[in-house]
């Protein structure tokens, strides 16, 4: 804590929990400053507020990432044995070239952002606008890279379709590209849906995600339960 001329700094630290869905806990910490022209303890108390809230952000954050780790085994077991010989609820397509959408890169120290924003399509000829796809990924470290020069990034997808919204989020492997950019490599990959709108409000399924490293071109197949 300290104080100057008319204003008072403090920093204050906290920690909070929060439950998975098998009654786990998990536990954040996070540190805060303030200042206020009121008083050192008005500051302390400031800064507290920011740190629990940080803390209980963090804890929750984690835990909902926990939750769904635990849950998707299930999910898939549902995909494999009762779905994929089915057609899928909804199939659409989008393409991650710069051609076909928007792309953000942001170094903070170790830690990499990048954001992806465009088109989806009802026909994999990308001719007939169906909706909109953002993915927004992290790279925690990108010193941690394993022996065959793939990341670890945790990535938030959202398809705003005509009827809702879909969100996936998951940790996946990624490699850096020629151009710089962290991309998935080529493959079928399986998500569990997190959150829905719309027409998809409290739904729960699989949402499988085909890449093509070629044209760029994914295939977006969605199973509800």
């Amino acid at each position: 804590m300290s104080e100057s001329e008319n204003y008072f700094f403090a920093e204050a630290y906290s920690e909070a929990e929060a439950l998975t869905n098998t009654k786990a806990v998990v536990t954040a910490s996070a540190t805060a400053s303030a200042s206020s022209d009121i008083s050192t303890e008005d500051a302390y108390n400031k800064a507290f507020v920011l740190a629990q809230t940080s803390a209980q952000l963090t804890a929750t954050y984690d835990a909902n990432l926990i939750s769904q780790a635990v849950d998707i085994g299930q999910d898939i077991k549902n995909y494999n044995t009762t779905q994929i010989d089915s057609p899928p609820d909804i199939i659409f397509y989008y393409c991650g070239s710069v051609n076909y959408c928007t792309i953000n890169k942001v170094t903070l120290g170790t830690s990499v952002y990048e954001s992806f924003l465009g088109d989806t399509y009802s026909d994999i000829s990308l001719t007939q606008k169906f909706g909109t796809w953002s993915v927004n990924g992290v790279i925690s470290d990108v010193n941690n890279v394993d022996t065959d020069g793939k990341y670890a990034t945790t990535c938030t997808y959202a398809f705003y379709l005509p009827q809702g919204t879909l969100v996936v989020i998951s940790t996946i492997e990624c490699v850096k590209g020629p151009e710089g950019y962290y991309v998935i490599q080529p493959g079928t990959y399986l998500f569990q849906i997190a959150s829905g709108s719309g027409d998809y409000l409290n739904k729960s399924g699989i949402l499988s995600i085909t890449y093509n490293d070629v044209t760029l071109t994914r295939i977006v197949s969605v199973y509800l339960n």
